[in-house]
């Protein structure tokens, strides 16, 4: 009997045929920005980055005066971030839900662009990351909003919150990623005792371009994407 591959198999397997491809989406989010200079206070502490890919987080995160260990489910993007960064920053291959490392060890962790949207359990992966983080600590999850505005205007909302998608164009480039709602912020609550939600548009500056955009500034509930910053 066949075994079927789970998730997390078929996204790696993605993401090690495009490793190259990913040198299409390098830049720093002004909402990552604001978040981490909102959160990530204490100068000196180590930033641990699930779903490092090729590092684009990594430079930024270096430039404000953080240590960074990044971990990526795909050996190829770990060996690409290794090879940008050499030893200013530690990087392993490493599956976020089930990590090597001891109890309380990060002060901060970021998992930026969706990682978690990729893994087969978000909630697995969760326990996981409260376990690693130290008391006091902060967790910034970016995750997929099944309620986009846009992806209900073309009925995508329909197909569940867990369904095939093009992150960059292209044959063989399609991940299986899970969506998240607003109203899931109960969830995380059950884990960590302080948790915030936002949208992605409402932590950016710049004016609204589009009707569109004005609805989602001040209804995260229809954002693209969402961050839920959790505190231990």
């Amino acid at each position: 009997m066949i075994r079927e591959q789970t998730y997390t198999e078929i996204n790696r397997a993605v993401f090690e045929r495009n490793v190259d491809v990913y040198k299409e989406a390098e830049y720093w989010r002004e909402d990552e920005e604001s978040l981490v200079n909102r959160y990530f206070t204490k100068k000196g502490m180590t930033v641990l980055v699930g779903g490092v890919g090729r590092g684009r987080t990594v430079g930024p995160l270096l430039d404000k005066g953080f240590p960074v260990f990044g971990v990526d489910i795909s050996a190829g993007m770990i060996d690409a971030a290794r090879g940008r960064f050499g030893d200013r920053a530690t990087f392993a291959v490493m599956d976020i839900q089930k990590t090597s490392f001891e109890s309380d060890r990060f002060e901060y962790i970021l998992l930026p662009f969706h990682t978690i949207c990729y893994t087969d359990d978000p909630w697995k992966t969760l326990q996981e990351m409260k376990r690693i983080l130290k008391p006091g600590g902060v967790l910034i999850v970016s995750a997929a909003n099944h309620l986009f505005l846009k992806d209900i205007v073309r009925g995508e909302v329909f197909k569940g919150k867990r369904r095939a998608m093009h992150v960059i164009t292209g044959k063989g480039r399609e991940l299986s990623q899970r969506h998240f709602t607003i109203f899931e912020v109960r969830h995380f609550r059950r884990l960590f005792p302080q948790v915030s939600v936002f949208g992605r548009l409402s932590l950016q500056s710049h004016p609204a371009y589009s009707f569109a955009e004005r609805v989602m500034r001040a209804m995260p509930l229809f954002d693209k994407s969402l961050y839920f910053v959790c505190g231990k």
